[in-house]
Parts: C-alpha cells; structure tokens; sequence
C-alpha cells in the first residue's frame, strides 16, 4: 500500500466501438486530372486508450485502433499525447 498522504496515479481507460457506411465516392479535382478514392463501404472500428496524471502538472494518454472493412481494407495506429501544465 502507498504510504499515508502520497498520491496514487489515478489511471482512467476507454473502449470504442464505431460501424461506418459510406456510399459516396470521395475526389478532388486539378484542372483535368481527378483523384477518385472509393472509401470502404462498411469499416468496423474498434479503439482502446487510457489517460492518466503522472505527476501535479503531467498528463498522459493515448489509443489504439484498428480498422477493418469491405474490400479488403484494413489499417491500425495510434496517438501518444503528454501535457504539462506549469
């Protein structure tokens, strides 16, 4: 156990769940050449992170996620974020 007065970390997490449907097809135009992107039509998004203060002044958090959709699309990343308020 921590000792009597100290500060335990407190420590605060999240699960994400998200179903997009998009039918549009996405493009941008130049001139004459036009960039089409056919974005998935179904994507299933699942994303777990956590965020706690690791000191009077610090804070941490960050996430995962993955993404799976139609058409064989898939990717995954992640974002670490640390503040410092003085």
């Amino acid at each position: 156990t921590a000792p009597r007065g100290a500060r335990t970390p407190v420590v605060g997490r999240s699960l994400e769940t998200n179903w997009r449907q998009d039918n549009a097809t996405r493009g941008v135009g130049m001139g004459s050449p036009t960039l089409q992107a056919k974005p998935a039509r179904n994507a299933f998004e699942l994303k777990r992170g956590a965020e706690g203060r690791v000191g009077k002044a610090t804070q941490v958090s960050g996430h995962v996620f993955g993404v799976a959709g139609s058409g064989s699309q898939h990717g995954y990343g992640g974002m670490i974020n640390v503040s410092y308020r003085w």
